[in-house]
């Protein structure tokens, strides 16, 4: 299985890191917006908006298409824990790292 990006999620923050092989490098940074995923920190609010154009190039796919993620929770609180790997989960794939 191959990841594109390591997520972590913070109690204020999302951080998306690339997870992709080096065998896959020119494929990733052919994805649009990719940069804008990379760049920083996000704040919860503006996630979505900093995947859409992995997410719309997913959705676009013949057939349609999802990415696989590693997701890490830093968030001690189990509800707002949930509700993040929620949020990530409408967008891709994901294979949850241990703390």
């Amino acid at each position: 299985m191959e990841f594109l990006y390591a997520i972590e999620l913070r109690a204020d923050s999302v951080v998306v890191m690339p997870a992709w092989p080096a065998k896959r490098e020119a494929d990733a940074k052919a994805l649009p917006g990719l940069s804008a995923t990379l760049a920083e920190p996000h704040q919860y609010s503006k996630f979505v908006s900093a995947i859409e154009g992995v997410f719309s190039w997913s959705k676009a796919q013949d057939p349609e298409c999802r990415h696989y993620v590693q997701l890490k929770s830093l968030i001690p609180d189990a509800v707002q824990s949930d509700r993040a790997r929620l949020m990530v989960e409408n967008y891709f794939y994901k294979v949850e790292v241990r703390r």
